[in-house]
């Protein structure tokens, strides 16, 4: 498993699997993923990935922030942020996600039209792989998704937009944001949510144990080695595994007569 999040979420839903089962190995996926080494406050002009997850039509499962996008977006420019936009890939086949992300392209291109900001859309922003823009961000907008723990290795800072919820049920339903910043559906917490962000980052100390907690507390490639050698103690294991036959099927009796041909 990944980490302790990753086990416990078993038996948080009735499954309920013996310690010795698990084995804690980190997410090797995430191996090129940098962790971060100075504050944001630190930077003026952050850079901010904004990685909307896709738009569901059933509401009930739409945790999608597009809908509010250009609004989030322009808040990042005006903290003279430099933003990175990438949207899944679902999103382009739904008509309604489509246009906002078109208006969220244009909002871009107008702004490093007038700032020269090198604001990233397109193919500049779906082109490179999660890690590289993880390490070319300083912070990151997302939504319930699996980018978010993700991000989580780098430790920099993160807010994730809320669709319905406040706050603090927010948090409670989705664990992963306990060390985000949560921006509220009606953009009420938006400005306080991208200032602490950007700025104090009053969360940094909590990030740390977070990133443990979901993904082990393994730096930069250890994860992938762990892994590995996991794997290779497993081949060398000279203990031979006892085969368990599998009981053959018990065929119900059926009294149901055989079909006949036609015209019969």
């Amino acid at each position: 498993m990944a980490g302790r999040a990753a086990i416990e979420r078993y038996a948080a839903h009735g499954v309920h699997i013996p310690s010795e089962k698990f084995k804690i190995l980190g997410r090797p996926q995430i191996e090129n993923i940098e962790t971060a080494t100075a504050s944001i406050s630190t930077i003026d002009n952050p850079v901010v990935l904004y990685a909307p997850t896709w738009y569901a039509a059933d509401y009930k499962n739409n945790h999608s922030s597009l809908p509010i996008g250009t609004a989030i977006v322009s808040a990042l420019l005006a903290r003279n942020a430099t933003v990175i936009f990438r949207p899944h890939p679902a999103n382009r086949k739904l008509p309604e996600a489509a246009a906002a992300i078109t208006a969220i392209h244009e909002l871009l291109q107008a702004d490093a039209e007038a700032t020269s900001r090198p604001h990233r859309w397109g193919a500049a922003a779906s082109d490179p792989t999660f890690a590289e823009l993880t390490n070319a961000a300083d912070a990151m907008v997302a939504d319930v998704s699996g980018v978010v723990t993700d991000f989580m290795q780098s430790l920099k800072p993160f807010a994730m937009v809320s669709t319905g919820d406040k706050t603090d049920t927010f948090r409670a339903r989705f664990p992963s944001s306990r060390s985000a910043y949560v921006i509220e559906w009606d953009l009420s917490t938006l400005d306080d949510a991208l200032d602490a962000m950007l700025g104090e980052d009053p969360l940094a100390p909590i990030r740390v144990k977070r990133r443990e907690y979901y993904l082990g507390g393994y730096e930069n490639g250890e994860s992938a080695r762990a892994f590995v050698r996991y794997l290779q103690s497993l081949i060398a294991d000279p203990t031979p595994m006892k085969a368990v036959l599998a009981k053959p099927p018990v065929r119900a009796r059926t009294t149901q007569k055989r079909l006949q041909p036609t015209g019969q």
